[in-house]
């Protein structure tokens, strides 16, 4: 939007507040976001959450992401990894890499899910199937404790939906590379994460 390019900050929310009352999922995230930053209004945690909550029960994957790393890190709504877990998964579906990112770690560490490396391994090859550096660096080290069996059972592991395509890892533990799934350059560019410490990693997520 014109307004916010220009750093036009307090009008940029009243046009997204505008469109984001006429059921506009962009416009709302937007908005929440303009919240989650306090540029435009005060900042405020649980008015974006309030804001992304509205986009992603309307289905928007971005939204989705962004009200899981809200309940990641408990800004704006309690600290919960289950709830974090259940919108990463939702956003990671529509092909958002962050989330599959996120989701993949929560596997490789067990957090809130069964620890499976195999799940871990899909999901951090279908985020680093569009050059998401935290996803690709999760991915090797995930490789590291991997049999040749449980890779190729990753592999053989097709995981379809809307706006995703099925990725897959050869033996070597080379990417079997689709077209580009990413939705949006800014999920292609949020993680750096590693393997540990999951309270550390989600805090760190987006820049946060």
């Amino acid at each position: 939007m014109a307004a916010y390019d220009r750093g036009d900050y307090a009008e940029a929310v009243k046009w997204y507040r505008k469109a984001a009352e006429q059921g506009d999922t962009a416009a709302m995230h937007n908005l929440g976001f303009m919240y989650t930053w306090g540029q435009g209004v005060p900042q405020d945690y649980a008015e974006a959450a309030k804001w992304f909550r509205r986009a992603a029960d309307l289905g928007a994957a971005e939204a989705q992401g962004s009200l899981g790393l809200m309940y990641a890190e408990g800004k704006g709504v309690p600290q919960d990894y289950a709830e974090a877990a259940k919108w990463f998964r939702k956003a990671a579906e529509q092909g958002v890499a962050y989330a599959q990112n996120s989701l993949g770690i929560m596997y490789a560490d067990g957090q809130v899910v069964p620890q499976d490396d195999v799940q871990a391994l899909m999901w951090f090859s279908l985020a680093a199937a569009t050059g998401d550096d935290g996803a690709i660096k999760n991915r090797e080290l995930v490789l590291k404790r991997m049999t040749p069996e449980q890779i190729a059972e990753a592999n053989a592991i097709r995981h379809t939906s809307s706006r995703t395509t099925s990725v897959g890892v050869d033996q070597s533990g080379s990417i079997v590379r689709p077209a580009s799934i990413c939705p949006s350059p800014r999920s292609c560019a949020r993680n750096t994460v590693s393997i540990r410490n999951i309270t550390r990693r989600l805090m760190t997520l987006s820049g946060w």
